[in-house]
């Protein structure tokens, strides 16, 4: 979201999104002459909620005597919840009841570092930059993981200089998320990671029903026990996946 992805309020299970399959033809004309007709093509983007939930529990007695317990476990899910969230709206493989990710969404391009992966360099990201504006997109925003943000604040130059990065990619902000894995496997290496290159407005998190977290205080009562149970609805839906760029093979 701090990259641009937008919240969207669904109000039933399913929601239809608009979204441009192909752009306007604007026409230079004469004067008097007839204007001439474009026809940008339409379509729908379908959210359909889906159920991100889960149950933990402890005992009677920590919850009574450990102070700010209650609150501990609240803001934990929260973030394990946002976390999660992070994970599909970039990664989401839209199987077994989860969101289609920015990874694999149809027609979003995927960039190979090559066969056995790479250490990343400038060059990579302007290149990445550079594919998605030429789709008319701004490149809006990086995302990463840690490990790849320390690499390219380690690169040097042949004496060892730090390099500075180019103004096209210092422009561009840079978010971090441990939800990209650092564990890829491409081809001998199992070290891999990605970088996300792109306009992230025309990514959508449509929310049925934000976080919710209930307490459930009878069903383990037998056995001296407060259960939470934690519960968020929603989906991913991508605009346009032009917009976007996935750099794959990113080793240290």
């Amino acid at each position: 979201i701090q990259a641009g992805v937008r919240t969207f309020e669904m109000r039933s299970q399913e929601v239809d999104i608009a979204k441009v399959l192909t752009d306007p033809d604007p026409n230079w004309r004469l004067e008097n002459a007839t204007i001439t007709e474009s026809e940008p093509t339409f379509g729908a983007m379908t959210l359909t909620a889906k159920s991100l939930a889960t149950i933990v529990r402890a005992s009677r007695e920590v919850m009574e005597d450990a102070q700010g317990m209650d609150e501990l476990v609240r803001d934990l899910l929260a973030k394990a919840y946002a976390l999660e969230i992070d994970r599909v709206v970039l990664r989401g493989s839209g199987t077994g009841g989860e969101p289609t990710g920015i990874r694999n969404a149809s027609g979003v391009t995927v960039t190979s570092l090559g066969t056995n992966g790479a250490t990343p360099t400038y060059a990579n990201l302007i290149s990445a930059i550079g594919r998605v504006e030429d789709e008319d997109e701004d490149a809006g925003a990086i995302v990463w993981h840690p490990r790849t943000g320390r690499t390219f604040g380690g690169l040097t130059d042949t004496t060892d200089q730090p390099l500075v990065a180019p103004g096209i990619v210092a422009n561009v902000p840079k978010f971090q998320s441990t939800q990209i894995p650092v564990n890829l496997t491409v081809g001998t290496s199992t070290d891999a990671s990605e970088v996300y290159v792109g306009d992230f407005s025309q990514a959508v998190l449509g929310v049925r029903t934000d976080l919710v977290i209930t307490p459930l205080r009878e069903r383990y009562a037998d056995v001296g026990q407060v259960g939470l149970v934690a519960w968020f609805r929603g989906d991913v839906g991508i605009r346009r996946a032009e917009a976007f760029e996935v750099l794959t093979g990113v080793r240290p």
